[in-house]
């Protein structure tokens, strides 16, 4: 009878076993789908273009309000345009799955020709991201996002406008599956590079810091704020809103 119940205990641990197995594969196969799925638009698309709707270009072109242009990230084409501020139109440039580096090379195709009066810029957090996975070129990275970020200032310069340079909203504490993209070398790159922001501000170039007004006692997105791991939630963006429509209406 000891040795039948022993037995039952195995074939339970067995079966758990190769449940939790078949689990993780799902996991890794969908993961690794998704990953390809971001590769290929990449190489299909890799300025974005599918992804804008013009179809307002020609109205807001017209219009006489200052034009303001969110370029950037997934954290920048989250972000809602402040309500009920007259005086400003908003347009949003920003592309889903942006480094910074590629928004400095679609800038003159997709935000000079909407001749903005402000440019806001939200990005940095996918260039840095990739720092989990290729951690030798950590210094590199670093480097090119930041020279990327200048070279987005001078464009934004450039084209008439004046600068809201936001730096980078920090994540929220990694998960176990969010570990396995993500490492600390990562956070401690991120705060890097918003150091190197905050030394920008100038004339014609205002820094807004969001990764202060949106960060936990430990430096992370606040979970109050978060609309998962890496994204902002409407709590959020209302915080952000607050801070720019100050920043805006100064300008007036």
């Amino acid at each position: 009878m000891p040795n039948d119940n022993r037995l039952v205990w195995v074939l339970a641990f067995l079966l758990l076993a190769l449940l939790l197995s078949a689990l993780a594969n799902v996991y890794f196969l969908r993961l690794g789908r998704h990953f390809f799925r971001e590769l290929s638009l990449a190489r299909l698309d890799p300025l974005g273009t599918a992804q804008m709707d013009t179809a307002d270009d020609g109205r807001l072109a017209a219009a006489p309000e200052k034009r303001v242009v969110f370029v950037g990230d997934s954290r920048a084409a989250a972000w809602p345009a402040p309500e009920a501020l007259p005086g400003f139109v908003f347009i949003n440039r920003a592309i889903n799955g942006h480094t910074a580096v590629q928004t400095q090379q679609r800038f003159d195709q997709h935000i000079t020709p909407r001749q903005p009066d402000i440019v806001v810029i939200q990005v940095g957090i996918n260039d840095l991201h990739s720092i989990a996975v290729l951690a030798d070129d950590k210094a590199a990275i670093i480097r090119t996002c930041q020279e990327s970020l200048l070279a987005l200032v001078a464009q934004s310069r450039a084209a008439g406008a004046t600068v809201i340079l936001t730096t980078i909203i920090p994540a929220e504490a990694p998960t176990l599956a969010d570990r396995l993209t993500w490492s600390a070398e990562v956070e401690t790159a991120v705060d890097t590079v918003n150091r190197f922001i905050r030394a920008q501000q100038t004339d014609g170039v205002i820094v807004l810091d969001a990764h202060a007004l949106l960060a936990d006692q430990n430096g992370r997105l606040a979970s109050h704020y978060a609309a998962d791991f890496l994204h902002v939630n409407e709590q959020g963006y209302t915080v952000l809103n607050k801070a720019l429509v100050q920043l805006l209406q100064q300008m007036q």
